[in-house]
């Protein structure tokens, strides 16, 4: 197998950290994120982070909440 020896951008350093630091919060399951790169420079990082099912519900309650205020004619 071969070696390969891998050096990271000096402007591309703080991308990684962040990377690293969602990677271990994530600890277990699907960790989905989309780099964007301009001539080899992270320009954008997107974590995207999957919503558990309670969480959406709450989500939605409140939204429903928030739009079913009476009105007053």
């Amino acid at each position: 197998m071969a070696s390969t020896n891998f050096k990271i951008r000096q402007s591309n350093v703080m991308a990684h950290l962040d990377i690293e630091r969602d990677i271990k919060k994530t600890k277990n399951g699907l960790f989905t994120f989309t780099l964007r790169v301009n001539s080899g420079n992270i320009c954008d990082y997107v974590n995207y982070k999957n919503v558990k099912p309670e969480e959406y519900s709450q989500l939605i309650q409140a939204v429903v909440k928030q739009f079913s205020t009476s009105r007053n004619n």
